[in-house]
């Protein structure tokens, strides 16, 4: 066993001459490194060196061991002899009111997002249920204006057929159309005998007729127009007008009623007429009342197309909020139309935050791209791009902007901003949308 020993021994102490035991901050990096190593394992970027506090828990870079400053609260990366203060105590007792505030501020945060993200899906939910109401709405005036509509149209139609069966039987009341035809001229407010000429001639209108008309007339022929006063002048000329009228080549008596019952319906103007006592309009009530419910029918159905463009104009202020994507329940939709400024140095930055930001009120840094809330990694970022070109890089390439919201429990603020690399730029809106539980 001896012998055995005394072979081993030089073999252990020559492994202990060329393998000595770690030596704290001797300026070598030992193979086996521990936590109090020094400077000379400085090109280990990974190395840290814990301080030696209990008050205060904080660790440094290994290379500032032994650099003749005092890094540690305690000097406990320092030898002796430098005579560090132990400023521990004060040190944590900052960081504790540092940590105190900042979970202040998360709770304030987290309260206030509760109210804001209930209060936008409660918003959301009420105007999906008053686009579908009005979805329901728009159907039921639409189905009751085609009603009205083809009421509208009956009446028309049956309306027609009185007066001109009306007509029909005073056929040869000569002196009564005459008169019939000087009511249409004064309403319409032209002269008597070119009422005669459009109304008989209907779109065949002819001026070697027409002047062939005005030749038939007496030169005392006056012509009547716009003022009901007038109708006396015009019975002092019934031989004349009844004259025209017996023109068979010329005027066609039935083609002359019908025109003048067309012209005068489809102006509205048969309650006008009948309403004038200076004028020997009679036995038209069934027509009268005809053209009552007409005019009911009128207003009724320009009453259900103002109500449905309304409605109309509402969906479509609606819809690019319905079909905007604003996270899970509508999360980020507070945000939505909300704009903010910032002034960085010299530079003044205008954030729309689903829209666009500018820098100056000109440059264009981006426009709104998308969103991505992580819940798990507790942050939310608002991206932007196609922005105006950037001369500065070799691309042209168009500018970024990158939108990080921070936690916090008052206003909305955009703070922060820089340009991280060559126009590609990033700010901090601090808002209660970034504090997560």
């Amino acid at each position: 066993m001896k012998v055995l020993l005394l072979l081993l021994l030089p073999l252990v102490l020559s492994k202990l001459i060329l393998n000595p035991a770690p030596v704290t901050n001797d300026d070598y990096c030992d193979e086996l490194v521990d936590e109090a190593e020094t400077s000379g394992c400085s090109y280990y970027s990974n190395l840290m060196f814990k301080c030696k506090s209990v008050v205060y828990n904080e660790e440094i870079f290994s290379s500032r061991v032994n650099d003749g400053i005092c890094d540690c609260c305690d000097g406990s990366d320092e030898s002796l002899s430098l005579n560090c203060p132990d400023v521990c105590e004060t040190k944590a007792s900052i960081a504790l009111l540092e940590l105190q505030k900042q979970q202040d501020i998360l709770m304030n945060g987290i309260k206030k997002n509760k109210e804001v993200t209930e209060w936008g899906m409660r918003e959301l939910n009420d105007m999906k249920l008053r686009y579908n109401a009005n979805l329901e709405i728009l159907k039921v005036y639409k189905e009751t204006l085609q009603v009205e509509k083809n009421s509208l149209q009956q009446i028309e139609s049956d309306t027609l057929v009185i007066v001109m069966d009306f007509l029909k039987v005073s056929i040869n009341e000569v002196t009564k159309m005459a008169d019939f035809i000087a009511i249409c001229a004064l309403i319409e407010g032209e002269s008597v005998i070119d009422s005669v000429i459009k109304i008989a001639s209907g779109d065949n209108y002819d001026p070697d007729e027409a002047e062939a008309l005005y030749l038939s007339m007496d030169q005392n022929t006056v012509d009547v127009a716009g003022d009901s006063s007038s109708f006396d002048k015009w019975n002092s000329n019934v031989d004349s007008m009844k004259a025209i009228l017996q023109l068979d080549k010329v005027v066609n008596i039935e083609d002359l009623f019908t025109n003048v019952v067309k012209i005068i319906y489809s102006g509205s103007n048969l309650l006008k007429i009948l309403n004038n006592n200076n004028l020997h309009i009679a036995n038209l009530e069934i027509g009268a009342t005809k053209m009552v419910e007409k005019e009911g029918l009128l207003k009724s159905i320009s009453t259900i197309e103002e109500k449905i463009r309304n409605i109309e104009i509402n969906q479509k202020n609606f819809e690019p909020i319905l079909n905007f994507d604003f996270g899970p329940d509508g999360y980020l939709y507070s945000l939505n139309d909300q704009c903010f400024t910032s002034v960085e140095s010299s530079y003044t930055y205008e954030l729309c935050v689903f829209k666009q930001v500018k820098q100056n009120g000109k440059t264009l840094l981006g426009r709104y791209r998308s969103h991505n809330i992580d819940r798990n990694n507790k942050r939310v970022v608002i991206s932007y791009d196609q922005g105006d070109r950037c001369l500065s890089t070799a691309q042209k390439q168009a500018r970024k902007f990158e939108l990080v919201l921070e936690c916090s429990g008052d206003k909305n603020e955009l703070v922060n901003i820089e340009e991280l690399e060559i126009c590609s730029y990033r700010g901090v809106l601090r808002s209660s949308l970034g504090c997560f539980e």
